[in-house]
């Protein structure tokens, strides 16, 4: 009886230590969090709505070129996605 209590009790201390550790990482990433998820949204709707981020072409200046365009063309999307609700 006495053995299993004290694996309960372990165990509900390893929880308690995690725990502690977990918030001592949120609180040091905390300001990494909104720029994180800007940039994660942007890369995956260019990856999902625009066939992906792949860049074949020859040369840093043209594939720097190209992905202006992506980026301009996203802009346009989101331009859209903001504007057309006040426009209906």
């Amino acid at each position: 009886m006495l053995d299993g209590r004290r694996k309960m009790e372990k165990h509900f201390l390893d929880i308690k230590i995690m725990r502690k550790l977990i918030q001592k990482a949120s609180n040091k990433e905390q300001p990494k969090y909104p720029t994180r998820a800007r940039v994660e949204h942007v890369f995956g709707f260019m990856e999902q709505n625009m066939n992906g981020l792949t860049v074949k072409s020859v040369g840093i200046k043209r594939a720097t070129w190209i992905i202006g365009l992506i980026n301009l063309t996203y802009n346009l999307f989101r331009y859209e996605q903001v504007v057309r609700p006040n426009i209906i």
